[in-house]
């Protein structure tokens, strides 16, 4: 358990003793933002967490991860912040992709790959597009593939088809 989940847990004892918020910050010898920024990870997804101990990310990603409601767009942020080893800047524009309301208006003239990385942010699951040769504008088909890990994750993607 690395120091931040040591953190995250005596601050939740603190807390459940009754402590107020400023309390809790002068045991703890932090500032009353750390204390709430504590107590909201501690509030992350019991799949997230144990993810967070496989590819552990400093406290700065955590404040950012935190503001992603779907756990499994959680998941995703977390392995591709560990693999590419992304700056907490890096995490918040990726972040901001899911927030933009008309992310994919202009699908059509974005590149493959760039198309299957916002689809795998807003999806929450690894995404690949292959489109077939273009001809003028329009395409010969192609594809696109949603990667899953377990029945679950399938039920889940399977869950956002059936909505749109």
């Amino acid at each position: 358990m690395n120091d931040i989940w040591k953190a995250v847990k005596r601050c939740k004892q603190l807390k459940e003793q009754g402590l107020s918020q400023a309390d809790i910050a002068r045991r703890m010898k932090v500032s009353r933002a750390e204390v709430s920024h504590l107590s909201r990870f501690d509030q992350l997804h019991p799949k997230v967490k144990t993810l967070l101990d496989k590819y552990p990310l400093p406290a700065a990603h955590l404040r950012e991860l935190v503001t992603v409601k779907n756990i499994y767009q959680q998941m995703q942020l977390v392995k591709q912040a560990y693999i590419h080893n992304w700056s907490s800047r890096d995490l918040t524009g990726e972040v901001l992709l899911l927030e933009e309301v008309d992310t994919l208006a202009k699908w059509q003239t974005i590149p493959d790959d760039q198309l299957g990385k916002k689809l795998s942010t807003l999806t929450g699951f690894t995404t690949v597009v292959k489109r077939g040769k273009q001809v003028k504008n329009s395409t010969n088909g192609g594809y696109v593939a949603l990667a899953f890990n377990n029945d679950e994750e399938l039920e889940a993607i399977i869950e956002k088809l059936r909505k749109h």
